[in-house]
Order: C-alpha cells, then structure tokens, then sequence
C-alpha cells in the first residue's frame, strides 16, 4: 500500500470539515483550512518541487523548514 501524502490527508479533513458546516464547523474555520491547505501546498511545490510529500517526511525539520519559509518568503 502506498504512503499517504500530507495534502491527501489535508484534503480528506478538509471535506470531513465541509460536510459538518452548520452543525460543529463555521463557513470561516472551512476557509481557514482552505487556505492553510493551499499554502502548505505552496510551500512544498516550492521545497520540495513537488505535489505533495508522504506523511513520514512530516518531522521538525520539515515544520522548521515551513515557519522559516511563512516568515521570510511568504511573509
């Protein structure tokens, strides 16, 4: 079985989220993840040069790597 990839597990919590808008989710907590979602795709097209990165990868460099990227590149 192959690895998941972090945006393919972000995307499967995002529709999780869209599907109880009204009831446990607002309109605004499904964009934020929307959003979140498409900037840590940014981050890895830019990284890593890729689509997406298998869930594994996901360690403190990977998360110190995407502060440093949101505070100087991204701003």
């Amino acid at each position: 079985e192959q690895e998941k990839g972090l945006l393919e597990v972000f995307a499967y919590h995002n529709q999780k989220v869209e599907a109880q808008l009204g009831g446990d989710f607002a309109k605004a907590t499904h964009s934020k993840y929307t959003t979140a979602m498409k900037l840590v795709a940014e981050f890895i097209q830019h990284q890593y040069k890729a689509a997406d990165v298998p869930l594994s990868s996901v360690n403190h460099a990977f998360l110190t790597n995407l502060e440093f990227w949101f505070k100087t590149i991204r701003k």
